[in-house]
C-alpha cells in the first residue's frame, strides 16, 4: 500500500491562531466512541499523533512530500492504549482494599462491559 502526505488545517485551542497547518502521513482510521480518528505520523511534531476527524478543517494530498510509514508493530504500541479511559501505556499498577461493606457493593459493579 502506497502511503500519502497530507497537509491538514486543524483547530489549536491554546493557540494565537485558531489553526495549524499540520503535514501527516496518515496511517489508520479509528473508529471509537462514535467518533472517527486519524492516527498519522505528525512531520512537525515528529511523532505519531490522533486527529479527530470532524476537526480537520481542510486537507489536501501533497504530491511532492515522501510519506513515513510507520510499522505496524510500532503502530500498535502506541495507539494499543490510546482509546480509552486512559491513554498512554500503564504507569503503575494499584491495589485497591474495601471494607467488608463496600467490597459487598463493589463487586455488584460492571466496571467495563
Amino acid at each position: 500500500m502506497t502511503r500519502i502526505c497530507a497537509r491538514a488545517a486543524l483547530p489549536e485551542p491554546d493557540a494565537v491562531s485558531p489553526t495549524t497547518q499540520r503535514t501527516v502521513s496518515p496511517q489508520q482510521l479509528v473508529r471509537y466512541r462514535d467518533n472517527w480518528y486519524l492516527d498519522a505520523w505528525c512531520h512537525w511534531r515528529q511523532a505519531l499523533r490522533s486527529f479527530a476527524v470532524d476537526a480537520i478543517e481542510q486537507c489536501e494530498v501533497l504530491q511532492d512530500e515522501v510519506a513515513i510509514d510507520v510499522p505496524p508493530e510500532q503502530l500498535q504500541s502506541a495507539t494499543q492504549a490510546t482509546y480509552g479511559i486512559f491513554s498512554g501505556p500503564a504507569k503503575a499498577w494499584a491495589v485497591l482494599r474495601f471494607s467488608p461493606d463496600r467490597a459487598r457493593w463493589v463487586s455488584g459493579e460492571n466496571w467495563h462491559p
